[in-house]
């Protein structure tokens, strides 16, 4: 499923984010397949912008309604586990993100250790477009929500790993999430009638692209907070 792209372009700085090459963001280019840089060390400091997609684009974890993404209680579980990266990864920080009804776009920044750049501007907080368009849908119920609950406050729902101060690659990162969320989503299905899936809740793989320039990240940034409202022309979308 991974695509290989090769370019002779000098490393680039942004805000301490360093790539091997020079990529322009392209969300069509981005979505059918992914850009793993020839040579690249997926370990290195560094922004990149990742697409997790639903196994099958089934709509597991919400609808969008007036532009807006409105998460069930799946969606929501999907979201604290996000939040919760910067525990998991001591050297990690995550930038925008927004969870859709069937696939998960976000930043993830490597390389985030006390005195580096990463980690100054991580600290600064985001000035860009919001991180999360999106309202709860009403109808989740209490128990549901206590489920979840425990993972927003930065308590997860379930042990799954100690933090680690090992330098991870960007496949454990997000390996871990996938795992996570996973395991959770089974137990909702067991517990709370959550519409089960078949073989696996996660597509194989996920799609990733190096953020390069300022411009670069402003760019993938909007295209994170206007994914709600682009849903209907979006090449994931699914009734």
């Amino acid at each position: 499923m991974s695509r290989t792209t090769s370019a002779s372009s000098k490393p680039a700085v942004c805000n301490g984010f360093r790539s091997v090459t020079v990529l322009v963001f392209d969300p069509e280019t981005h979505l059918r397949g992914s850009i793993r840089l020839t040579g690249h060390d997926y370990t290195e400091p560094g922004s990149y912008f990742v697409t997790i997609c639903v196994h099958d684009r089934l709509p597991r974890f919400g609808e969008v309604v007036d532009s807006q993404s409105v998460l069930s209680v799946a969606g929501l579980m999907v979201e604290s586990w996000w939040g919760n990266i910067e525990r998991r990864f001591s050297s990690v920080l995550t930038g925008a993100y927004v969870v859709m009804p069937n696939h998960f776009h976000g930043i993830v920044m490597l390389g985030a250790v006390a005195g580096s750049d990463i980690y100054a501007i991580g600290q600064g907080g985001h000035s860009g477009p919001p991180l999360q368009t999106r309202a709860v849908n009403p109808t989740i119920t209490q128990s549901n929500a206590n489920f979840v609950g425990a993972a927003r406050r930065g308590r997860p729902a379930s042990d799954h790993g100690a933090a680690t101060e090992k330098p991870p690659f960007l496949s454990d990162v997000i390996g871990w999430f996938k795992s996570v969320t996973t395991h959770d989503y089974g137990v909702g299905v067991r517990k709370f009638g959550w519409p089960p899936y078949h073989g696996r809740l996660w597509q194989r793989g996920f799609y990733d692209h190096v953020v390069r320039t300022d411009a670069d990240l402003d760019r993938v940034s909007a295209y994170i907070a206007n994914n709600p409202a682009q849903w209907t022309t979006d090449e994931l979308y699914a009734e």
